[in-house]
């Protein structure tokens, strides 16, 4: 997996620092701690990428090649979560202001579409509150592709909740944005 061993050696001080932190927050889980150890490995050892056998030797003392794989796949996918947090994209220096707003306001269609598939977590005015919060930044940041999706999910809840002639206007805006 030379993608892993890329992307470790293209992190800056800082990122190193935030995911050091993120293996500590699981200190009971010996797979955090396996791939804390196979992170500094890497990191430390300059030059080319390191085969499973060698990782091998170096984490478990023996031979576990299979082990070695998951455990790079683990990592890869851990670093891409750490780095894609929302306390990593939303600092100052990573974007600019529209491109915060934009993953502010994509967040919040994301974290619907949770609590819209969990039901029991959510009552309707919780969900149309959120859907309006939307809609709204979704029109003041021209972001059409999530104001159209936010539209056609009230539609959805409006028509299973108050009848068909409750949709006309959002019917209306959906076509509009449509044609823009």
């Amino acid at each position: 997996m030379v993608e892993l061993f890329s992307l470790i050696r293209g992190l800056n001080g800082e990122e190193c620092q935030l995911l050091k932190n993120s293996f500590r927050r699981y200190k009971g889980d010996s797979s955090s701690s396996l791939m804390g150890k196979l992170f500094d490995t890497i990191r430390l050892r300059p030059g080319n990428s390191l085969s499973d056998l060698q990782l091998s030797q170096a984490l478990y003392r023996k031979k576990k090649d299979v082990a070695v794989g998951k455990l790079k796949s683990r990592l890869f996918q851990h670093i891409l979560e750490t780095l894609g947090a929302e306390s990593t994209l939303l600092k100052d220096d990573l974007f600019d202001l529209s491109d915060r707003q934009e993953l502010r306001v994509r967040k919040k269609i994301y974290q619907f579409r949770v609590l819209y598939r969990k039901k029991n977590r959510a009552d309707y005015v919780t969900l149309m509150h959120l859907l309006n919060e939307v809609i709204k930044e979704a029109k003041e940041y021209e972001l059409y592709d999530v104001l159209l999706e936010a539209l056609r999910h009230k539609m959805l809840i409006l028509r299973l909740r108050k009848g068909f002639k409750e949709v006309v206007e959002i019917e209306k805006q959906i076509a509009h944005y449509t044609a823009a």
